[in-house]
């Protein structure tokens, strides 16, 4: 499970600051597909997904939070964007066609 040969070539290859920058962009990108995800899947699926992008997201942001020099919580931020909205809105457009029927039907 532990890889410590693979950590030590890591650790004498990168320093901190690289290695909290790639994490926050491997954290965000798992976030933006489980929210690419979101539209692919349906009922209580599709909120599990949306629950895991924001776990996601959260881990990408606090590693950003991290790096030095370089504003990378804002970057982080921007490109998780369009793939939160995009899931947000297929969620809404979920719960919009539940409440349909029962405001037809008092």
């Amino acid at each position: 499970m532990l890889n410590v040969e693979e950590a030590l070539k890591e650790l004498s290859q990168k320093n901190l600051n690289q290695i909290q920058k790639e994490t926050a962009i491997k954290w965000a990108s798992r976030a933006c597909a489980s929210f690419q995800n979101c539209l692919s899947e349906e009922g209580a699926k599709k909120m599990v997904c949306w629950s895991v992008g924001e776990e996601f997201a959260h881990e990408a942001v606090e590693h950003a939070a991290l790096v030095e020099g370089e504003d990378m919580v804002s970057v982080i931020k921007q490109e998780l964007e369009p793939y939160r909205d995009r899931a947000a809105q297929d969620i809404d457009q979920l719960f919009e066609k539940k409440a349909v029927p029962s405001e037809q039907n008092p």
